[in-house]
């Protein structure tokens, strides 16, 4: 199972006459390339033979983070002035990508359309004119984590009973020997958050976790995100985001995994869509799970009406992956076996209506698994998660 975290893309706007600050830039994010937190691109990787505006359009377009290299020469540029720091403002007010203006050289920005955008450094100091080059390169170091800690926020997005939780679970499961801390707080509203924040601040033996201001726990568990390295924090069921905002410190160490029914996260993280299943992947999830075919089986080498009751049962369900594995287990435990679980859903559909596909309504409830998922992740890896209600 690969990591959700995906590197962020940073696309740079440049003039060719800072080319050569470019590469020192390049130096400065180099081990944040190699850790594969983001990958970088800029005109002079266009390929050779290829359409160079094509090219540079297809990278601009698809960015997360862009970055304005500002100097007199760029300013002067119609491509680079005109075209991509348009567009770069353009994506920005989407909500698409976030634009940084870098200060390379001296010169007069005023009523420029990145003006409203915070510059680096801070003090909007051109690098250039800086004589401590080890002062700078600190400046550059905690300015560049600060634009980026927010990609270290990954969003698994989806339907109800689609198996968000699930997913996070496995991938906790899977990438725990990567991380130091793993923690789970679930997120349904405030009070759910101010519950695991405060559970955490016990868990870290934090000297707030006593006190009856909840500010001053949060505030602890904040500081402790901001100055510690290698964990992972997953936010269950984080649906409203604007709750989870204020409970995280402006940079971070360590990795955010969320899994959410919001459509967009915006800025905020990056989405990672969960789709529904294909009616042959149900089916055949299904027919796998209940044991009617093996683990490396096709659909077409069952019979048939095995098959077409299959797809039907997947279909009724609304092709959700929680709801195909939980027919899977009644099926497996019926000796009809698909044939009743079959009719209790026409039965179901025909007396109630059809079944919520927005929610992930299933007959079954299916807390036995996610019991089984407790126990492997809490007992097997001794992880500091709370799963008890957790949601999909």
């Amino acid at each position: 199972m690969g990591t959700p975290f995906v590197p962020v893309e940073v696309f740079y706007s440049f003039a060719d006459a800072d080319a050569s600050l470019l590469e020192q830039l390049e130096h400065h994010l180099s081990v944040l390339r190699h850790e594969g937190q983001i990958t970088t691109w800029h005109k002079r990787q266009v390929t050779a033979g290829s359409d160079w505006q094509v090219e540079l359009d297809q990278h601009l377009n698809t960015a997360s983070l862009i970055l304005l290299l500002i100097s007199p020469d760029f300013l002067a540029s119609d491509y680079q002035y005109g075209v991509e720091l348009q567009r770069a403002v353009q994506r920005h007010d989407a909500n698409e990508a976030r634009v940084i203006p870098i200060a390379l050289r001296a010169c007069e920005w005023e009523g420029a359309p990145f003006q409203r955008f915070q510059v680096i450094p801070r003090n909007g100091k051109a690098i250039t004119s800086w004589r401590n080059r080890h002062t700078l390169t600190g400046l550059l170091q905690t300015d560049h984590a600060a634009v980026l800690s927010q990609w270290q926020t990954q969003a698994i997005s989806g339907l109800g009973g689609i198996g968000k939780t699930q997913l996070a679970v496995e991938y906790a499961y899977r990438a725990a020997h990567q991380y130091q801390e793993v923690f789970w707080v679930r997120a349904e509203t405030r009070e759910t958050l101010v519950s695991g924040y405060t559970t955490l601040a016990e868990a870290l033996h934090l000297r707030e976790k006593d006190e009856q201001d909840q500010n001053r726990i949060i505030q602890a568990v904040r500081n402790w995100l901001q100055t510690h390295k290698g964990w992972l924090l997953i936010l269950d069921n984080a649906d409203d985001l604007s709750l989870v905002e204020p409970l995280l410190p402006p940079v971070y160490g360590g990795r955010i995994l969320l899994t959410t029914r919001a459509h967009t996260t915006g800025r905020f993280a990056h989405r990672i869509e969960i789709d529904t299943l294909t009616n042959a992947e149900g089916a055949l999830l299904l027919l796998r799970r209940a044991g009617m075919l093996s683990a490396q089986g096709v659909l077409n080498t069952v019979e048939e009406h095995e098959m077409v009751l299959a797809r039907q049962i997947s279909e009724l369900l609304g092709n959700l992956p929680l709801g195909t594995l939980s027919a899977a287990w009644a099926a497996s435990h019926r000796s009809s076996g698909l044939s009743s679980y079959h009719l209790v859903l026409v039965i179901r559909e025909s007396g109630a209506g059809q079944l919520n596909r927005s929610t992930g309504a299933t007959p079954l409830c299916v807390s036995g698994s996610r019991c089984h998922s407790r126990g492997t992740v809490g007992a097997s890896l001794g992880l500091r998660c709370s799963l008890d209600g957790a949601g999909s």
